[in-house]
């Protein structure tokens, strides 16, 4: 069957899920996020855009994921045996009141659940109190839960010539795909010996070769957490982005290729004041994940719904094709990025950002 999302009635587009799995040695911790939007002018423009989270992960007692072919999951309140029954989101987050989940398959790398239930949505009307819910949708897999094998190291740090030289590459999603002279670290192997991740995990007179293992392994395994939380980075830097648009209300409107008139469902093409004005509000009811986790332990799945269901006439997806990666930095336990765009840097003027150990988006500059 189709996948398909429906609230309180209303017809949803295809919805996107997204599926965290953790195997423990007597069983797996399963959470489920689901996103969807629609263009129904019944709806306000701030609600079009819905998301059903587990926000902490239930624990099942099995074996392997195919044990969960089949189970049934049900809460008759919010919390039970499993966890918790998850959150509803239309502007902000409402516990869900009642659920039930139902794995259906996992074939061909790929999930299907059947999840349904009921949660308030007081924001606006048409929703109110207990406003069911009801969607299907096919999940792929994270490469973790296809296979035990660990995955090839993306960089090689190594000397040459007394500067350290990386090949390789980095993936930060829709920021871009970085290349080998592209990624640098600035510092000499004198001053990262007087780093504190490696005054945390090295001795003081360890060798020039160990302390080049323990940076090839240490960024590595910081590349390979920001390729397992891509959904998180690409929602906040979309956030960060529109956050400065609306800010400095950009007008996109006269940048060939991103106005999308035939989605212009409010507001007019002569003042681009009214883009912004309706969904300000929205907007700044998402700005506490500009400063927020992006390591999975805080999820933020729905941002980009969100997002694109507030404008709907940006296109996002053509902006996300003009982004230019230009350069990232290897430093103390960070990592550092830089990009514009193609549009003359009209959006992206150099927009810069730190990523911390736990991936938050810190020092956030776009000029």
């Amino acid at each position: 069957m189709a996948d398909f999302f429906k609230l309180a009635g209303y017809d949803y587009d295809a919805p996107r899920g997204y599926v965290t799995i953790t195997s423990e040695d007597d069983g797996i911790y399963l959470s489920v996020e689901v996103y969807a939007e629609t263009n129904n002018e019944e709806i306000d423009y701030e609600c079009r855009g819905v998301g059903i989270e587990q926000v902490n992960s239930m624990f099942l007692k099995v074996n392997s994921l195919q044990e969960l072919v089949g189970r049934k999951l049900v809460w008759e309140e919010f919390e039970n045996e499993y966890g918790e029954a998850g959150v509803i989101y239309v502007v902000e987050f409402e516990q869900l009141n009642k659920a039930e989940l139902i794995i259906e398959s996992i074939n061909d790398g790929k999930m299907t659940v059947y999840w349904k239930g009921n949660g308030d949505i007081l924001w606006s009307p048409p929703f109110g109190s207990d406003v069911p819910f009801e969607t299907r949708v096919t999940i792929p897999l994270p490469d973790s839960a296809l296979s035990e094998s660990t995955k090839d190291d993306s960089l090689k740090i190594f000397p040459e010539d007394g500067q350290i030289k990386i090949q390789g590459s980095i993936d930060l999603g829709y920021i871009g795909l970085f290349k080998d002279g592209q990624i640098g670290i600035e510092d000499s192997l004198e001053d990262i010996r007087k780093w504190d991740i490696v005054g945390e995990n090295l001795d003081p007179d360890c060798t020039e070769d160990e302390l080049i293992d323990f940076l090839n392994t240490y960024y590595n395994n910081f590349i390979r957490k920001t390729e397992e939380n891509l959904d998180n980075i690409n929602g906040t830097f979309l956030l960060q982005v529109l956050t400065d648009m609306d800010n400095n209300e950009t007008d996109f409107m006269a940048i060939d290729g991103l106005f999308d008139e035939d989605k212009l469902l409010y507001g007019n093409e002569e003042d681009i004041t009214e883009i912004y004005n309706p969904v300000r509000t929205g907007l700044h009811t998402l700005s506490p994940y500009l400063d927020t986790p992006n390591d999975g332990t805080i999820p933020k799945g729905h941002i980009e719904s969100v997002l694109r269901s507030f404008y709907p006439m940006f296109d996002f997806d053509y902006f996300i094709e003009n982004i230019v990666p230009e350069h990232i930095g290897l430093s103390d336990g960070k990592i550092s990025f830089q990009c514009s765009d193609k549009f003359d840097r009209a959006i992206l003027r150099g927009a810069n950002a730190v990523l911390d150990e736990e991936l938050t988006f810190t020092d956030w500059h776009n000029d």
